[in-house]
């Protein structure tokens, strides 16, 4: 009974350190243009996407962890008064900053170049201001304003490419596709509420470093 025992835990223990030797540390930076659907009809459609995320990868197959987006567009128009100088008449800005967590799968890491499917779920926060100089005048007290603070669900799929720069790093490039519709926390009226549509498509690529 005690050899029994004994095999048992000697067994385990070959397990967990099995386990242990194959996980490890990952540290991925990224950055891409995106096209949300809230933006598609200005006259600055795309914006930036950055995001730090770091996890535990076991095996170097299966990935999870957390992260941070930060996602920004800025678009102003401005008119000329003479010479050098210049009016500012709107300014439109949209900063967002995901907190999510994430799952990664990568079949095949060994080879040089392999694939990477993800996905990303979490809370997000957005910022998003209008200013115009001269605004015409018309009822706009039904419609909300829509400058605020906005809250909301955050989901983020992705497909890369890495390729191996070394035994413990490599660089990556690939498409992604999010959905976030933000609600405005402040509300004027009780019946009337703002959302933007921020969903959409983007571009990335980045560094990953094991550790």
């Amino acid at each position: 009974m005690l050899r029994r025992t004994m095999v048992c835990l000697m067994i385990t223990g070959m397990v967990i350190a099995g386990s242990v030797s194959a996980t490890e540390r990952v540290l991925t930076l990224k950055i891409g243009p995106t096209w949300p659907q809230e933006l598609q009809w200005s006259e600055k459609p795309t914006a930036w996407d950055a995001s730090v995320q770091a996890g535990l990868t076991f095996d170097r197959t299966i990935t999870i962890g957390g992260g941070l987006d930060f996602l920004w567009n800025v678009n102003e128009k401005e008119k000329r008064l003479g010479g050098n100088q210049y009016q500012r008449t709107m300014t439109d800005k949209t900063f967002m900053f995901p907190l999510s967590g994430f799952f990664a799968l990568t079949p095949i890491p060994y080879y040089r170049f392999h694939p990477c499917v993800s996905v990303q779920a979490g809370l997000n926060t957005m910022y998003f201001s209008h200013k115009e100089k001269k605004i015409e005048q018309e009822d706009t007290s039904s419609l909300g304003n829509e400058n605020g603070w906005y809250m909301g669900f955050y989901l983020k799929i992705a497909a890369d490419a890495i390729f191996n720069i070394g035994e413990q790093s490599g660089l990556f490039a690939g498409v992604e596709y999010q959905w976030s519709k933000p609600k405005k926390l402040k509300k004027e009226d009780e019946d009337i509420f703002v959302r933007r549509e921020m969903r959409g498509f983007g571009l990335r690529m980045g560094f990953r470093i094991l550790y």
